[in-house]
């Protein structure tokens, strides 16, 4: 594995830092989705734009979203208790496939419109177009690169969320000169078509991801192979087995496994769990490891997974 898919291990301050400022960037792509949602829907209707209104529309779907993965996020730096033991961090995760399944929803709809103006072109005011454009590239741009800051699957998804919108303002942008230029009536409906297929396209890519985390995938870029190799090397290991990997958001990696030993004494069982939760760290950035120590006399008594 390369350093390059490796991650650095943070103390819970930096990790309480991080959400902090995660939901900073959250709260700020919020203010400024929902403040432009309004501005849209207003000047698509002043403009007769279907792709400009079919846009607010799922801008004001967004807002939703981004308010709702704003409150999760947030949440998701308290601590574990009794009830939920391993913390609240699927809680951004959580935020991350409802944000998809939000974006799949609106895009559907902004298709189906499209398609009706398509049958039944109207005249839209290219030059209002071309004015909404412009704000909606530079406010898109501004939010897609303070969101492409971000690191945890939800801040991922709504990232790709200010791409696409940024990419269909440039469209909407190209389309208001073909409108006032060649009077191309039936380019504002097909830009609503493209818009919503290439939301959809990359929205399920990244709900895929967030299923693989929710069903407890072993994280992408892991060889479970190459783990049990290296645990395999270290001093008084006969055999690693039972091994699973998954992560909790994305970020933060659990491991648990049995080791076979020959070794009895306490001690040395002590220098062996202290190596083996050194390499994972620092080679595999596993978060938490819980290990089961065995004889090599005796049986694995846990059940096989099917």
């Amino acid at each position: 594995m390369s350093s390059s898919q490796h991650h650095h291990h943070h103390s819970p301050n930096c990790q309480h830092q991080h959400v902090h400022a995660a939901a900073g960037r959250l709260g700020f792509a919020f203010s400024i989705n929902f403040i432009f949602a309004i501005v849209e829907l207003i000047g698509g209707y002043l403009v007769n734009s279907i792709a400009v209104q079919a846009d607010a529309i799922h801008d004001f779907g967004d807002s939703i979203v981004l308010g709702v993965a704003w409150y999760l996020e947030k949440k998701s730096a308290k601590k574990s208790d009794s009830d939920f033991s391993y913390g609240y961090r699927r809680l951004s995760t959580f935020s991350a496939l409802f944000a998809g399944c939000v974006l799949v929803a609106g895009s559907l709809y902004m298709f189906v419109e499209s398609i009706q103006r398509l049958n039944e072109p109207m005249s839209p005011n290219g030059l209002g177009m071309l004015g909404l454009a412009v704000l909606g590239i530079i406010v898109n741009g501004a939010a897609y690169f303070r969101m492409s800051k971000g690191k945890s699957v939800n801040e991922k998804v709504i990232t790709w969320h200010f791409l696409e919108d940024l990419l269909g303002w440039v469209l909407v942008f190209v389309g208001s000169l073909l409108v006032i230029f060649f009077k191309l009536t039936w380019v504002d409906p097909l830009l609503g078509i493209i818009l919503s297929i290439w939301i959809v396209w990359n929205v399920f890519k990244n709900l895929k991801h967030t299923a693989h985390i929710l069903l407890q995938r072993t994280p992408e870029n892991f060889s479970m192979k190459q783990v049990e190799a290296s645990v395999a090397t270290i001093s008084g290991v006969k055999q690693l087995h039972h091994a699973h990997i998954w992560s909790l958001d994305g970020e933060k990696h659990i491991f648990t496994g049995h080791i076979v030993t020959s070794l009895l004494s306490l001690k040395d069982l002590e220098s062996v769990k202290k190596n083996i939760k050194s390499v994972l760290k620092e080679k595999f950035s596993i978060h938490e490891a819980t290990l089961e120590f065995e004889s090599d006399q005796e049986s694995c008594e846990d059940p096989e997974h099917i």
